[in-house]
């Protein structure tokens, strides 16, 4: 495609046709020609004559808004620059000034002259006091630095940078003292053409400098030679950039700082006894192989960082790697990017002891041995590994909170390093298909307060991961991970209440919406009633696009059962996965849905009639408006037989007499657990909350007279015959009623329990375990006690709800044995356990509980007034009592006990057997209802 340029400037148009040349080249060449810097120009296709005449239209306008020919404001072009901006020497010297930036106020000012006709350039920074000089053209002839414009005074300016003024027969001490310039200690060269000559000492004689910085020629290689940094005795650091072919470095250098990039050494890096950093990128060696000489870095022993970017190292980049570490046990910090690094020998750090920072990322890492990082564990801050894509999780697979899997990967990852290093900061495992956040590393990377996952595969952040990250002010990057959940559970949410909120010290970056369903309902909880207790570098919010604290956390839910659920219903579940939520809109057969693990029931608005069979999972239930009206005793008692169950029961027809006054009574002691009790009316339209009790079943006087009195006649009638029965029968009537057991005086312990299925229910904590397997199991199931006792751990049924667990051993068991110590306090379980256990032996007026003082618990925070009230009334066995068993079997059941009731029992029956068969009249009631 043809392209013409348009170019217009002081009324004279100028067309260019191009096809390879850039805008750019066309404009530099002319402003070298013509000396005009800001020339308007303009570029059209030439396909339509239109188009060649709206561009010399457009080039006319800029022409004269641009290119007028007075000089504009700030511009000269002739006369005398001010005094203390460069000028032009007298003639002969062939110099005029072109133009430049003669406002006083401005801190770079800009010069252009003709020198011999030759394009020279002046940038001046008076504040920071830096000059630019600019030759297009090389220097080449003769006297050229006598028509140099100069400062009319010396001036001091100690950093000069030099673009393409190289000359054979000149250094640039003389170039610079042209110019009246002196006092520098920083040298940038820049090469933009083909280098006259290689760069040698003489180029230096004379200068003074701290830093030099060479810049090559795009194009061609420019050569060092070996003595170019001869004269340089101070200097310090030492820049080399693009294209160019360094020697080893003099023995007598005092460099401290080297950096490289693009290009090559032609033998060992030389004298650098004293240098302490050593930065490349893109070097390469010129040797047959392409890989450094053997001890490259042989002579660098006090060099504390090496940095070394896409290095050429051959064939065998890690042995190259190798050598050249050997030496250098001073090294703080260490990056080897970019080199296409597969693996490291395990001892390839041994001599790094002093490192603090290591990089290692780009690369293609699959696995780091598990001692890799051991020699510098103690010191190491700064670990890098970013984009190693085939790097695996560097997780410990011995630390078994990682699932059913975590042996398997044992196995597998068995050489891959686990992290153990106690003062690390930073770590930084982007792009290397990191699956999560390690468990072991909250063990093993205590100080770690940056942690880069970005770019991974995470998909849930863990509470875990929160809590240890947020014990100290810490950063974590998830963005560009595929994060659905942030996961907490029931414990995590109360934690954070209970604290007031805990603050943790943590700011999380992630850019994707979280998935917002049932494994996000305990941190939505969080967020809702405690939003700072972490920092969020962006607004968390679902994928529907709603903020998270803007979504009810009760709408977060997760199928289950969706092809086993009741007909009708839609079953869910949120915050735990073995409880049920059913929501139910077309239930059939006027009873309750039969769901397992029903935990939350919304059937508002159904044709339910009876609450028979009320599961006792249920805690929450939305029975508005359905048609319950007369409800048995055993199922109102059942109703409210959970203390912390909900019901919602307003719009039901509910009969409000005699008949019912089991649930009214009920209703009305339950209130609390009624969320709309006062909305609930009977079936007469009297609202529930007025009606009393005692008039349900009201009589009239006679009646209640007669009712009265009715009882007292009865009873004594019956009390005289009675007493007429038992003087002539008394001892008969003894042995019915005993065997018979109506008398329950005169039942002993043994028999009311005879058919309990434990002598002990023991309750700990599970930290106090190796107590009952070791000590107490032994003691008490063995010879020749032989007392049964219920463990959880061997005797409970696996999977069902442990506070219906607890309840059943409390009932099966004849004493309850409490293992109590501080572990036991600080357990929800263990307050559980004694509270049921107290509670049953209250109800049976019995002493069923047996404390077994572990330690001593007198000031722990966590004992509260009903079992610090027990300790205080009833006596206990602690452990370390000389006669520690005696007393704790003689506490227990004695199991003697039975032999005697099973001996009384057949003392009774023979005797009966003998009275039956002289057909005593007295005895009616037939020998087969006897329970032996």
């Amino acid at each position: 495609m043809l392209v013409s340029v348009f170019i217009s400037c002081r009324n004279d148009f100028y067309r260019i046709n191009v096809t390879n040349l850039t805008f750019a080249f066309i404009k530099m060449l002319l402003l070298t020609c013509t000396g005009v810097n800001n020339i308007p120009y303009i570029v059209a296709v030439r396909r339509h004559p239109l188009n060649m005449l709206w561009a010399v239209m457009v080039a006319s306008l800029a022409n004269n808004a641009l290119c007028t020919r007075e000089p504009r404001p700030g511009m000269v072009t002739s006369g005398p620059p001010p005094p203390h901006y460069p000028q032009c020497r007298p003639p002969p010297a062939a110099c005029t000034p072109l133009y430049g930036n003669n406002n006083d106020t401005d801190a770079d000012t800009f010069y252009k002259y003709n020198v011999n006709g030759n394009i020279f350039t002046i940038s001046y920074n008076n504040i920071n006091k830096e000059l630019d000089l600019t030759c297009p053209l090389i220097l080449s002839q003769e006297k050229l630095d006598d028509s140099l414009p100069s400062f009319r005074r010396v001036v001091v300016i100690p950093a000069v940078y030099i673009d393409s003024c190289e000359r054979a027969d000149t250094s640039y001490v003389a170039l610079l003292a042209s110019l009246n310039v002196t006092g520098y200690r920083k040298l940038t060269l820049h090469i933009s053409q083909r280098p006259v000559s290689p760069l040698n000492s003489l180029k230096f004689v004379g200068l003074n400098l701290t830093y030099l910085y060479i810049r090559g020629s795009l194009n061609e290689i420019t050569y060092l030679s070996d003595d170019f940094l001869e004269p340089l005795k101070n200097l310090t650091k030492l820049h080399l950039i693009r294209n160019l072919s360094v020697p080893p470095l003099p023995p007598s250098n005092r460099l401290e700082t080297v950096i490289t990039f693009d290009g090559i050494s032609r033998d060992v890096w030389g004298g650098c006894e004293q240098l302490l950093v050593l930065n490349t990128s893109s070097w390469g060696w010129n040797t047959s192989t392409g890989s450094p000489p053997p001890g490259w870095l042989s002579d660098c022993p006090k060099l504390i960082e090496l940095r070394l970017r896409s290095p050429k190292l051959g064939p065998r980049p890690e042995e190259a790697l190798a050598k050249a570490l050997v030496g250098l046990k001073a090294l703080e910090v260490l990056e080897i990017s970019r080199s296409h690094i597969e693996s490291l020998p395990s001892d390839f750090f041994i001599n790094s002891t002093n490192l603090t920072s290591l990089d290692l990322s780009v690369n293609r890492l699959i696995y780091l041995p598990s001692t890799l990082l051991q020699p510098a564990a103690t010191k190491l801050t700064t670990l890098l590994l970013y984009s190693n894509l085939q790097l695996p999780d560097l997780c410990d697979y011995d630390h078994h909170d990682d699932g059913d899997d975590s042996d398997i990967l044992s196995d597998v990852f068995a050489a891959t390093s686990v992290l153990r290093l106690p003062v690390l900061q930073q770590l930084s495992l982007s792009a290397t298909n990191a699956t999560r956040i390690c468990p072991s590393w909250s063990r093993d990377l205590p100080a770690l307060t940056r942690l880069e996952l970005t770019g991974n595969s995470i998909h849930k952040l863990r509470f875990e991961d929160i809590k240890w990250l947020g014990a100290r002010y810490s950063e974590l990057h998830l963005t560009g991970n595929r994060l659905q959940s942030i996961d907490y559970y029931m414990e995590d949410y109360l934690q954070i209440i209970q604290g007031h909120c805990t603050k943790f010290g943590l700011a999380v970056y992630i850019s994707r919406p979280l998935a917002c369903d049932c494994h996000s309902y305990w941190f939505a909880r969080t967020v809702a009633e405690c939003p700072d207790h972490l920092t969020w570098r962006r607004p968390l919010r679902c994928s529907s696009g709603a903020s998270v604290a803007a979504v009810p956390p009760a709408s977060m839910v997760c199928p289950r059962y969706p092809d086993e659920c009741a007909a009708g219903c839609t079953c869910y579940w949120r915050e735990r996965p073995d409880a049920t939520i059913a929501n139910c809109s077309d239930l059939v057969g006027g009873r309750l849905p039969l769901i397992p693990h029903l935990h939350e029931l919304n059937a508002a608005a159904n044709q339910i009639e009876s609450l028979e069979n009320f599961p006792a999972t249920l805690i929450y239930a939305d029975l508005q408006y359905n048609r319950l009206q007369l409800i048995s005793p055993e199922a109102a008692a059942t109703l409210f037989s959970v203390p912390h169950r909900r019901l919602l029961l307003a719009g039901n027809p509910i009969l409000c007499d005699c008949e019912n006054k089991a649930l009214i009574d009920k209703l009305q002691l339950h209130r609390q657990q009624v969320e709309d009790y006062h909305e609930m009316k009977c079936v007469d339209g009297r609202v529930l909350s007025s009606v009393l009790i005692e008039d349900l079943c009201a009589l009239s006087k006679t009646l209640v007279l007669v009712y009265s009195l009715s009882p007292l006649a009865v009873l004594l009638i019956l009390a005289l015959i009675s007493f007429g029965y038992f003087s002539r029968h008394q001892q008969l009537i003894k042995i019915f009623f005993y065997a018979h057991g109506w008398c329950l005086c005169l039942i002993s312990e043994g028999d009311l329990d005879r058919n309990k299925k434990y002598d002990a229910f023991v309750s700990y904590s599970h930290v106090d375990e190796h107590f009952v397997f070791e000590h107490l199991v032994p003691q008490l199931e063995g010879e020749p006690h032989r007392f049964k006792l219920c463990i959880d751990t061997r005797d409970w049924v696996v999977g069902e709800w442990i506070p219906v667990q607890v309840a059943l051993s409390v009932e099966e068991s004849r004493r309850t044995i409490i293992l109590l110590s501080c572990n036991f306090l600080d357990s929800v379980w263990g307050r559980l356990e004694f509270r049921t256990a107290h509670k049953s032996a209250m109800r049976e007026n019995r002493s069923r509980v047996i404390i077994v003082l572990l330690e001593d618990v007198g000031n722990h925070q966590n004992l509260d007034k009903e079992l610090k009230a027990y300790l205080s009334t009833n006596t206990y066995v602690k452990w370390g009592d000389p006669h520690f068993w005696e007393k704790l079997r003689n506490a227990l059941p004695r199991r003697s006990n039975e032999a005697e009731a099973h001996r009384a029992g057949e003392e009774v029956a023979y005797e009966l057997q003998r009275m039956t068969e002289r057909r005593l009249p007295a005895i009616t009631a037939p020998t087969a209802s006897v329970d032996f």
